[in-house]
């Protein structure tokens, strides 16, 4: 479970307290976890999974806000203390995750609520809104494949002119 790194950075005592709560799931590709203004009923922690964040226009149409990997998670605004999202949540890449109902965090874990947030503020990474661009100068392809498969940041390549 705590391969995500989230998960990963909390104390071992504040991460136990969680731990009765945390459910893994297997997500299938395609699978939407929360359209805009629903009810946020889970929390997800990806593991090895790639979860899109749309934004989706009053046309129907929709763009990637964030792509969140194992370094994030999914219904930030349950965190926050709010019940509804203004995102679509959309898997892309299958693959297993943790989530924690957005019901179980109350009082209790306030504390813990604080710990996640104050990481995702101290790593950019770890950030929902995290979405990279994929039109950097001289950035191929198949980097942008191997660095959202591997979630790592990448840098664009420095033009020899």
């Amino acid at each position: 479970m705590r391969k995500n790194r989230l998960l990963a950075a909390l104390q071992r005592r504040d991460f136990e307290t969680l731990r009765p709560q945390l459910q893994w799931v297997e997500l299938d590709h395609g699978q939407v976890l929360v359209e805009p203004n629903d009810r946020v009923r889970y929390i997800y922690f990806p593991v090895a999974s790639v979860i899109s964040q749309l934004s989706v226009m009053e046309d129907g149409s929709s763009v990637e806000a964030a792509s969140i990997g194992r370094e994030g998670l999914v219904g930030l605004p349950a965190l926050l203390g709010a019940d509804r999202t203004p995102t679509r949540s959309v898997v892309q890449l299958p693959g297993p995750a943790v989530r924690i109902a957005a019901s179980a965090l109350d009082q209790r874990t306030l504390k813990l609520r604080w710990q996640l947030l104050q990481r995702r503020r101290t790593n950019p990474a770890a950030s929902a809104g995290s979405a990279r661009p994929c039109s950097d100068a001289g950035m191929g392809a198949h980097k942008i494949i191997i660095a959202v498969i591997q979630r790592r940041p990448w840098r664009p390549i420095p033009s020899s002119s």
